[in-house]
């Protein structure tokens, strides 16, 4: 009887480790979403940049020094 209670403590303690593991993939995939949400990102912001911030890369340059000599 007790050799039967060890397995099923067993089958209990890998059903726990099953359910952890599933949970840590969804993690993993939501990751690798924003990964690649991040990429297309940034592979679109360098023609938006040049675009729109040409004028403006002296503004950009002085709200840095300001943000940075604030913190």
């Amino acid at each position: 009887m007790e050799e039967i209670q060890e397995i099923e403590q067993e089958i209990e303690i890998d059903e726990n480790e099953l359910k952890q593991a599933q949970e840590q993939m969804v993690e993993i995939k939501e990751g690798v979403r924003k990964a690649f949400g991040l990429i297309s990102i940034k592979k679109k912001m360098p023609n938006y940049i040049r675009k729109s911030m040409k004028h403006k890369e002296w503004m950009v340059g002085d709200d840095l020094g300001e943000t940075m000599s604030a913190q």
